[in-house]
């Protein structure tokens, strides 16, 4: 991706990344039992996963062009994949009288993360990422 814009490189090599984890739909296929309800939980599957993972591909790109450092990538995808995907569901199933706290702290969190992003990765400077 040599001469490449930074937006092409956060928003491009991602893709390939999300790509990479389609191979998991014949798994689901072949898990649940070949039959057509398995093709079409192995299809969600898929563009829940590949879309999913792309956009951890953008979170992770930006990383690394903005720090210059494959540690912070690494450590993120570390920390994802320890943690996985909140499960909303189960917290307002657990605890039904506080559905909008749930969903409004969820809500707060990804806005604020995304809000001081920038702020967190400014470092003395990346290759990648000039001052």
């Amino acid at each position: 991706m040599a001469g490449s814009s930074r937006n092409r490189m956060i928003f491009l090599s991602p893709l390939w990344f999300g790509i990479a984890h389609v191979h998991h739909g014949w798994e689901v296929y072949t898990r649940i039992g070949r039959t057509s309800f398995a093709a079409q939980q192995a299809a969600f599957s898929v563009v829940f996963q590949t879309a999913y993972t792309t956009l951890f591909g953008f979170h992770c790109a930006f990383l690394f062009l903005r720090t210059g450092s494959l540690l912070p990538p690494i450590a993120s995808h570390v920390f994802c994949n320890i943690m996985g995907l909140p499960d909303l569901g189960d917290a307002v199933a657990r605890f039904p009288h506080r559905k909008l706290l749930i969903i409004t702290s969820h809500l707060l969190g990804v806005a604020g993360y995304i809000y001081t992003l920038k702020a967190w990765t400014c470092g003395i400077g990346s290759l990648y990422w000039p001052a």
